[in-house]
């Protein structure tokens, strides 16, 4: 987001869009819409890469990584974007109000009772957006709703810990409620703990200023709490800035550690 800590003011917190459902990145990754250089690396990880683990990837830009999901449309009767990631799938709603892709065979489907969003992808992957965390003004846009499980084809679940406010996001009627995701968690005993510049409703409340990797097998965390206390030394990054839609903080490198319990941080 485009404010410090100092002078983020009620109201004005940017916010950062999904991804493209064509990323226009090349090979040296490179953004050819804005020539901006848009690597992205893994900031901390926990188990093993790639296997059964977790990992927080910053994508280059903003304040979308590997973990960001959300459901999005610019305009009321426009398109939907599901977005996990650096990947979104545009939805069109047909007139009888279901959704379809005409480029692939991820379908999308609502459940009015429980408003609640499915999306199923081409491979099996189930994500769950939750509707009743629309209209969220936080450091990403989610206009639909925010994920809220994540079931991967081995049976691996991701589960999404939020907190939501609303008096300090929007003026007029309706107030719009503020999001920020304070934790993933994985069925593997994993997490990913966000930390911010500020408290809930305070200055710098969506403001990232630390992603840690922890084994809850060895330490636990409470996924809602806004920070924890760790006795271990968990692999994490520090970022000083601005995280939201243009992307500016600074990341302080932290020395790589080699946790017995299999954490480290990369990058």
């Amino acid at each position: 987001m485009g404010l410090g800590v100092a002078s983020e003011a009620r109201a004005q917190i940017s916010t950062a869009p999904p991804p493209p459902p064509f990323p226009s990145v090349d090979p040296n990754g490179v953004d050819a819409t804005t020539g901006r250089l848009t690597l992205s690396r893994v900031q901390a990880s926990v188990g093993e890469p790639g296997g059964e683990g977790l990992s927080r990837i910053f994508l280059g830009s903003g304040a979308r990584d590997n973990l960001t999901g959300t459901l999005h449309r610019e305009t009321f009767d426009g398109p939907l974007l599901a977005s996990v990631g650096g990947r979104s799938i545009k939805f069109n709603v047909l007139p009888d109000g279901s959704y379809e892709n005409v480029l692939s065979p991820d379908t999308l489907t609502f459940d009015a009772g429980t408003q609640k969003y499915t999306f199923i992808a081409a491979d099996g992957t189930v994500a769950i957006f939750d509707r009743n965390l629309r209209h969220a003004h936080g450091p990403v846009a989610a206009s639909e709703g925010y994920l809220t499980t994540l079931t991967r084809p081995n049976g691996e679940v991701l589960t999404y810990h939020y907190t939501s406010w609303a008096s300090s996001c929007s003026t007029g009627t309706p107030v719009l409620q503020c999001v920020r995701l304070q934790a993933v968690t994985s069925t593997l005993g994993y997490m990913i703990k966000y930390k911010y510049a500020g408290a809930v409703d305070q200055p710098g409340s969506t403001v990232l200023e630390r992603v840690t990797a922890v084994n809850l097998a060895h330490e636990y965390c409470d996924p809602l709490a806004e920070s924890c206390t760790f006795t271990n030394t968990w692999p994490h990054k520090v970022m000083s800035g601005d995280m939201g839609a243009t992307g500016t903080a600074v990341e302080t490198d932290v020395t790589p550690v080699s946790h017995p319990a299999g954490a480290r941080v990369l990058g």
